[in-house]
């Protein structure tokens, strides 16, 4: 039976799922399925709207379109998912001052989510801004997303992003899993995901890839921990992040942070070492890494440029029994474990299980062992990438440099005039004080001269007295 909600593009069907709870731990067996429509104006918050009315266990299905909305699920315990997938179901950020969704105890799954800055706090710089993408706390899920284009275009240089793409915080244990992390931006702190204030994540089948952060307190364009967070990242690919892909804020808000790294692709070869089943130095194989988009323009699709050929070493990487939980499809819908095994990162190599299959390019066949790149045209594509963000960083810092030379300038010329006046009143001051010292002198001879008028007066008193006396007699 259909119910109608405050708006006709929401509506709500009860069912009875005695068996929900293999869907969603902890969801009520008297779930209600809310399912949401496209928006037919710019100002419904559809989504939002069903988010409102639902309680806890409440599951909420949207179909296919872009929803320009920030979610609030704080203080729902909800599931939040797609109909049809990422690739066809975006949240853009409505404030792109705000993070695109905040969820507590809650389950997202099945979206794009672009366009925001973060949560804002109240900061030195005016305000700082936490979880572009997701801010995420309790016991949340996030999973089968593409997460990117978050975290930029904060009003000014210092006053930008913790955590571009996730944020988790205040003793928060999160599950990131079989997503896409890209081109997200973090002014100070994780350009893909920061792990903040005692929070746990745990990253699973993920790629996380050409995410930014600045170079400050350290550079961790990847993952980024603070403040005792802790985070576990298994079966994935870290490739291609500014700076650190996993690395802690530095000086004491590094204290207590931990990072364990098992069965991934990873840039880094010393946070490679520190684990097991990992690889580092070899190129990932992407199909054109360069696009990541692909030709169609569509993230979540066949032609992705992050989908891997066939001699990537990412295919078969993964440990299955650290997946678990993992969706059967990947994040372009393909059909999971399609050869000896589950591949590393969001994309499975292999054939839809209907229709066109994905690319399968073969790495050029030149010896044993080539890389799927020989001629290392993904290495100096991003050898100029790198560079060209290096040399757009020197810009702004000599910009900023010329701007504090100015003000010492100004300062300098403040303070000179200061000192000459300075030394005009300590003349004065000399001056003053020779004065203060000679009306001293002259008050002591006055003091003296007055001591021996009251003597004089009080001998010519006894000469008065004396006199009279002689006179009566």
């Amino acid at each position: 039976m259909k119910k109608s909600l405050l708006t006709s593009n929401v509506q709500c069907l009860r069912f009875f799922f005695f068996g929900l709870s293999m869907l969603c731990s902890g969801l009520s067996s008297h779930a209600e399925v809310f399912q949401v429509f496209p928006p037919q104006g710019a100002s419904e918050n559809s989504i939002q709207k069903a988010i409102d009315q639902a309680k806890n266990g409440d599951v909420i299905q949207v179909f296919p379109g872009t929803y320009t909305e920030n979610l609030s699920l704080w203080g729902k315990s909800v599931v939040l998912e797609s109909k049809e997938g990422p690739s066809k179901t975006t949240i853009k950020a409505k404030d792109s001052m705000k993070s695109v969704v905040m969820i507590n105890d809650s389950t997202i799954r099945g979206f794009t989510l672009t366009g925001g800055a973060g949560y804002p706090v109240k900061s030195s710089y005016g305000h700082d801004y936490y979880g572009g993408g997701v801010y995420a706390m309790g016991k949340s899920t996030i999973e089968d997303c593409i997460i990117h284009g978050n975290g930029h275009g904060t009003p000014k240089v210092n006053a930008g992003t913790f955590a571009g793409g996730v944020y988790a915080g205040s003793s928060a244990e999160v599950i990131l899993r079989n997503s896409l992390l890209w081109n997200n931006f973090a002014w100070a702190c994780g350009g893909a995901v920061l792990v903040d204030h005692g929070g746990r994540m745990r990253i699973e089948n993920s790629t996380i890839f050409g995410n930014q952060s600045t170079d400050f307190f350290g550079h961790q364009g990847g993952v980024g921990m603070a403040n005792g967070g802790k985070v576990e990242v298994v079966n994935s690919i870290l490739w291609s992040n500014s700076g650190d892909e996993i690395g802690a804020f530095s000086g004491i808000y590094s204290k207590g942070a931990q990072a364990i790294v098992n069965y991934c692709l990873i840039q880094d070869e010393k946070i490679a070492n520190q684990g097991k089943g990992n690889l580092s130095n070899v190129n990932p194989g992407f199909v054109n890494s360069q696009d990541v988009p692909g030709e169609d323009g569509v993230l979540g699709t066949a032609d992705d440029g992050l989908r891997l050929m066939k001699a990537s070493p990412a295919i078969t990487k993964a440990d299955s029994s650290e997946a678990s939980n993992l969706s059967d499809k990947d994040i372009a819908g393909y059909q999971r474990k399609q050869g000896n095994g589950i591949d590393a990162g969001c994309y499975e190599f292999g054939d839809l299980k209907k229709g066109k299959g994905a690319p399968t390019l073969d790495a050029p066949k030149t010896g044993p062992g080539t890389p799927p790149d020989p001629d290392y045209k993904d290495t100096i594509a991003e050898l100029k990438r790198l560079l060209a963000e290096k040399d757009k960083q020197l810009a702004h810092c000599e910009k900023e440099m010329d701007a504090k030379n100015k003000e010492v300038a100004e300062l300098t010329s403040e303070n000179d005039k200061l000192q000459g006046e300075v030394k005009s009143l300590n003349g004065k001051v000399a001056g003053l004080e020779k004065e203060v010292a000679s009306l001293q002198s002259d008050n002591q001879g006055l003091q003296e001269q007055v001591r021996n008028l009251r003597q004089d007066n009080q001998n010519l008193g006894h000469d008065l007295a004396t006199t009279t006396e002689n006179l009566k007699e």
